[in-house]
C-alpha cells in the first residue's frame, strides 16, 4: 500500500521543482504581456535617457511598442514617402526634440481602464529647454493580445497620428 501512496503523492522535491518551474515560466511569460502601461513607458524612457530609445522611424522597431493600427498607419506613410524624404516624423517623438539631450523624466498614469490608459511624461534635458512650457509627452495605450501597446503619442502642439494622417493628404 505504501508503494501505491508514493506513486500517487509526489515527493516534496518533485512538488517543489514543479512549483518553481511553473513560477518561472509564468514570470517570464507575464513579463512582456502583463506589465502595466506605466511600466511600459518607463522602460522606454530608461533606455532613451541612455541614448538607446526606440527608433519608430524604422519600421522594424514599430510592432514591439506600437498598436496594430498605428503600425498600419505609419506603413501607409512609408509607401508614400519619396527616397531621401524625411517623412512625416522629423524629430525624436520620445524626447520631443531633435536638438536637446534627454537626461531624465517623470511619468504618471493620468487615467486607466482595463483596455486603455494615458501616461504623461515630463522630460528633463541637459541643455536649457528653449520652449516656455515644460516638455510633456502623453501616450495613449491600448491592450492588444494581452500586451499594452502605444496607440497615440502627443506633445503640447503635435500628435503622431495627426502628423501621419497629414502626410497622407
Amino acid at each position: 500500500m505504501s508503494a501505491t501512496n508514493e506513486f500517487l503523492v509526489p515527493s516534496r522535491r518533485a512538488f517543489l521543482a514543479a512549483g518553481v518551474g511553473l513560477l518561472l515560466s509564468s514570470r517570464f511569460s507575464l513579463a512582456a504581456g502583463a506589465r502595466d502601461p506605466l511600466t511600459v513607458i518607463q522602460a522606454i524612457y530608461r533606455l532613451a535617457v541612455k541614448g538607446k530609445g526606440p527608433s519608430w522611424i524604422e519600421k522594424e522597431d514599430r510592432p514591439k511598442d506600437l498598436s496594430n493600427s498605428l503600425v498600419a498607419l505609419w506603413a501607409k506613410t512609408d509607401l508614400k514617402r519619396v527616397a531621401g524624404d524625411e517623412g512625416p516624423v522629423d524629430f525624436d517623438l520620445v524626447a520631443d526634440t531633435n536638438g536637446l539631450t534627454l537626461t531624465g523624466f517623470s511619468a504618471k498614469t493620468e487615467k486607466q481602464t482595463p483596455d486603455a490608459a494615458t501616461i504623461a511624461v515630463t522630460l528633463a534635458y541637459k541643455e536649457k529647454n528653449p520652449r516656455p512650457e515644460s516638455s510633456l509627452v502623453r501616450y495613449d495605450l491600448v491592450r492588444e493580445g494581452g500586451q499594452w501597446k502605444i496607440d497615440e503619442i502627443r506633445g503640447s502642439n503635435w500628435s503622431a497620428r495627426d502628423m501621419l494622417n497629414g502626410f497622407l493628404k
